[in-house]
């Protein structure tokens, strides 16, 4: 896929190169670890918000093994232009048309059906934090067998 930004075109690439480059960026953490994966996963949720960022990461990853890059301050005023001519929405969907083409990323999203979850604007979501600490009273003496 083939993106103008500031009158230049570059070439977006989604593939394990691709989906590497965004779990390397925004891995998802569980139990306060970050795993190295479930970026896509990630993408999913910021798409269904429409926060620009989640497009700003992904054109990051699709461009990461291109000799050519939007430097940063292209693609914030590309992402400003396509949000006050709004058209954002727009872009996110043609993006996702050409990830959904790729198999391994496909996958990766969990998109069943041709479609990615999708979350209803008036539909609640709950964000999974941590996992709550089991308090462990360290004072009590526990039985150890000892091979010695």
């Amino acid at each position: 896929m083939i993106l103008t930004i500031n009158n230049k075109n570059y070439e977006l690439t989604f593939g394990l190169g691709f989906l590497a480059a965004m779990n390397k960026h925004k891995p998802a953490e569980f139990e306060g670890m970050k795993t190295g994966y479930g970026a896509m996963a990630l993408f999913n949720v910021g798409q269904a918000l429409g926060d620009p960022l989640a497009l700003y990461d992904l054109i990051r990853a699709a461009t990461a093994a291109s000799p050519q890059k939007p430097s940063n301050k292209e693609l914030e005023d590309y992402l400003t232009q396509l949000v006050v001519e709004g058209r954002l929405d727009q872009v996110f969907a043609n993006i996702l048309e050409e990830v959904k083409k790729s198999p391994i990323l496909a996958y990766a999203m969990k998109i069943q059906g041709g479609q990615a979850p999708q979350v209803a604007a008036n539909q609640q979501m709950t964000v999974v934090g941590q996992a709550p600490e089991i308090q462990t009273d360290t004072n009590t003496p526990t039985p150890t067998v000892s091979p010695y």
